[in-house]
């Protein structure tokens, strides 16, 4: 796993959403309009990144980088999701966040 993956896995970590949001600035993921929209409180949504984020990713990466977020975010606990692209796709359809959508859709470009 690159340093940039590891990087992007850690946003996940993060507590607060304007906390991943200012990361993902960082990250330049986000414009300097949409975090100026972001700051003044103006249509600004992780949900549309997130599917931005995920029309843009090559597909044939997408589902590895799907795996990847959920063994990051579902260490085993839910035992309802198995660790494979299966499991993950059905955690990925009912539990997911934008946030793992959008980490996945980077780490589909980081694998490509």
């Amino acid at each position: 796993m690159t340093e940039r993956i590891k990087e992007l896995l850690a946003v996940l970590d993060m507590p607060e959403e304007d906390e991943q949001i200012v990361r993902l600035f960082d990250f330049s993921v986000i414009s300097s309009e949409e975090y100026d929209n972001f700051e003044a409180g103006r249509g600004f949504s992780l949900a549309d990144l997130a599917f931005r984020l995920r029309d843009e990713a090559p597909t044939n990466y997408l589902p590895g980088a799907i795996c990847i977020v959920h063994e990051y975010v579902d260490t085993g606990v839910n035992k309802m999701y198995s660790h494979n692209f299966g499991g993950a796709s059905s955690w990925f359809c009912f539990l997911a966040q934008p946030i793992h959508w959008i980490i996945a859709a980077l780490i589909a470009k980081e694998l490509r």
